[in-house]
């Protein structure tokens, strides 16, 4: 039985993927870097440690992870500032209030600081629908490690096999099902990402809750 469903934040509640990855490919030019977009991609769903140490290596060692970060963060919050409200999916919100209107708990499982998610959640107005928010900081390993998934499911107070996992990138999807829970991938061809290990690809969350209503709650009488 389906208890819970725990969602990825970053290309899944906002299409925050293209803001990220041309800002990072901007301020990575400027430093010098010549190499692919595609490179870049891979950053997509890395925790932020991961992801400074992967942009160290494609400069090999010209700049230090401190010279790097500030020139990360001089760019998003100077120049390119994220506005979630914006960039925030049709439908997120009516779709988070049709999931928890029917007794499931939801949880957010994001790679992003916890600074980060929780500015992001108040801007897209969304804070109340989660059970528990639990963030790349809290873990020492990053997807595709599943412990941040299993987390979630020890927080609710569910099993694994009780869990959707709603995600869009290759190691997020690969931690869903590292953690042995029903994946879902969000159809998103733009970044190179490999999908095809999700056990089920939709086209937004509306198509999820959908599957969801039609596939799983008819079976215990919603």
């Amino acid at each position: 039985m389906i208890k819970a469903i725990l969602f990825d934040m970053d290309g899944i509640l906002m299409d925050s993927e293209k803001h990220y990855m041309e800002g990072t490919i901007t301020w990575m030019r400027r430093l010098g870097y010549t190499g692919s977009k595609e490179s870049v991609y891979r950053l997509i769903g890395t925790s932020m440690k991961t992801t400074y140490q992967m942009i160290y290596d494609m400069f090999e060692g010209k700049y230090t992870i401190e010279e790097l970060k500030r020139a990360n963060e001089d760019y998003f919050y100077r120049e390119h500032v994220l506005q979630a409200d914006l960039l925030m999916f049709d439908g997120v919100k009516e779709a988070l209030e049709e999931l928890v209107s029917v007794g499931l708990k939801l949880g957010l499982c994001s790679a992003s600081p916890k600074h980060t998610i929780v500015r992001n959640l108040e801007a897209m107005n969304l804070t109340s629908y989660f059970d528990v928010v639990l963030c790349g900081d809290d873990f020492h390993e990053s997807k595709p490690n599943p412990a941040i998934y299993l987390s979630a499911a020890k927080a609710l107070r569910v099993e694994p096999c009780e869990c959707i996992v709603y995600e869009d990138s290759e190691l997020g999807i690969m931690a869903g099902v590292n953690a042995n829970m029903f994946t879902v991938a969000r159809i998103d061809q733009r970044y190179g990402q490999n999908q095809q290990q999700a056990d089920l690809l939709v086209k937004d969350i509306q198509s999820l809750v959908t599957y969801i209503k039609h596939n799983v709650l008819h079976l215990y009488g919603h």
